[in-house]
């Protein structure tokens, strides 16, 4: 029973490391990351649609675009025809956000691949695709 603690003490050691080096100076919206992820990925829609593809009421949207709006990282854009609609947009700061984010991943697979052979990396790559496995079944078996 030990070596089981060790092994879940390992991951989560792992993670909050991850997470405090990622927290250095870097602040992201909680609830937001949903919306960015869609605009960024699908482009600038209105409230109405992005309400729908994210599967939450106008007022939930809204109060969330109003926090990403006061931290810069949504615009919001009156349509020309219809100014009942407004199309939603992220700025260059989500740009910069993401450049960022891939430059802190790309400093992790930096660190690890240095930390570890080629073989204990297929190995670790095993390992933690058969408890993410696990974790999975056990979650469906709920």
């Amino acid at each position: 029973m030990k070596e089981t603690n060790q092994v879940l003490d390992t991951v989560m050691s792992i993670s909050r490391t991850m997470k405090r080096r990622r927290g250095r100076g870097h602040h992201r919206p909680r609830g937001g990351f949903r919306i960015l992820r869609v605009l960024e990925s699908e482009g600038p829609m209105v409230s109405k649609d992005l309400a729908e593809k994210l599967d939450i009421r106008p007022s939930s949207l809204s109060e969330a675009l109003d926090r990403l709006q006061e931290k810069g990282l949504i615009e919001r854009t009156p349509d020309q025809d219809d100014k009942r609609k407004v199309t939603i947009s992220t700025t260059d700061k989500v740009k910069e956000m993401k450049l960022k984010r891939q430059e802190k991943q790309d400093e992790y697979q930096t660190i690890i691949t240095n930390a570890l052979t080629k073989e204990e990396q297929d190995e670790f790559i095993r390992l933690g695709n058969k408890i993410v496995e696990a974790l999975r079944n056990a979650s469906s078996e709920r």
